[in-house]
C-alpha cells in the first residue's frame, strides 16, 4: 500500500501513548496469482488510496508498509478520544473495502471478496522518523506495532481485533459505543457471538483447531473482535 507519514507539529522523537493498527489484505498470494500483473498493481493502488483517504479523514498517520500489510498510528490529541477514533477509522475502512470489493467483482468477473483484516493495540511508545530520499517515514520501535501485525494475520473476512489492554483505556461512555465479543460454535455447529467476551489468542486457536504457528509471542494476549462502533 502506498503512503507517507505526515510530520507532526511537536518534535520527534518523543514518548507518548499511541494506538496502532495493522491492516493486512486477506489472501494476497491468491489475489496476485489470479490477476494479470497490470490488474494486480491497479488493485493495490486502489486499496492503498482507500486506506490513505480514510486515515486522512481521521487525522491518523500512515507508517511503513510492505505491499501486504500497512501500519497506521493515531497520536494522542487532547481535544478528541483518540482510541475510539482509531476504532471508528477501522470500521469506516471495512465499509470502504466492501464497496471496493464489489467494484472489482464487476471489473474482473470474479467472486473474490476483498477483505482487510485489522489488528489493534495501544502502548506507551517512542515515536521517531527516518528520511529516505524525499520520504519521511514515521517509525515506532515499541511492542504495540508487532502485536498489531500479528493480530491482523489472525483475522478473516474483514475482522477487526483489539487487545483488552487497549479497550480498558476507553472512557466508560466510549466503551458503551462498542459492540464486541468472541465468536463460538454451538453444539449444533452454528456460529454465535458471545458479546463483551475476551479470549487469549492461544485459546482461540485451540477452540477452532487452527494452526497456532507464529503466535507464540502473543499466545497469552487477551483480545476481542470489534463488531461495530456507534458514533455519539
Amino acid at each position: 500500500f502506498k503512503g507517507r507519514a505526515t510530520p507532526e507539529a511537536s518534535p520527534l522523537p518523543r514518548h507518548d501513548a499511541l494506538p496502532v493498527w495493522a491492516g493486512r489484505l486477506q489472501d494476497f498470494a491468491d489475489i496476485r496469482a489470479l490477476l494479470a500483473a497490470e490488474d494486480c498493481f491497479a488493485l493495490l493502488d486502489e486499496v492503498g488510496a482507500a486506506i490513505a483517504k480514510t486515515i486522512r479523514e481521521h487525522e491518523a498517520i500512515q507508517g511503513p508498509h510492505d505491499g501486504e500489510t500497512t501500519l497506521v498510528y493515531f497520536p494522542r490529541r487532547p481535544e478528541r478520544g483518540y482510541i475510539i477514533d482509531a476504532i471508528h477509522c477501522a470500521i469506516d475502512l471495512r465499509e470502504t473495502m466492501r464497496a471496493l470489493s464489489r467494484k472489482w467483482q464487476n471489473r474482473v468477473n470474479w467472486m473474490k471478496e476483498l477483505r482487510l483484516n485489522i489488528g489493534r493495540d495501544e502502548g506507551s511508545e517512542w515515536l521517531g522518523s527516518y528520511q529516505n530520499s524525499a520520504d519521511v517515514t514515521l517509525t515506532v520501535p515499541g511492542d504495540a506495532a508487532p502485536r498489531a501485525r500479528q493480530l491482523s494475520a489472525l483475522g478473516r473476512d474483514g475482522a477487526v481485533w483489539a487487545t483488552k489492554a487497549m479497550l480498558d483505556k476507553l472512557a466508560p461512555g466510549e466503551r458503551a459505543l462498542l459492540r464486541h465479543g468472541i465468536r463460538r460454535r454451538t453444539t449444533d455447529g452454528d456460529a454465535v457471538v458471545v458479546a463483551g467476551l475476551y479470549a487469549a489468542v492461544a485459546g482461540l486457536f485451540a477452540r477452532s483447531g487452527a494452526d497456532a504457528a507464529g503466535t507464540a509471542d502473543i499466545a497469552t494476549l487477551s483480545v476481542t473482535e470489534i463488531l461495530d462502533a456507534r458514533r455519539t
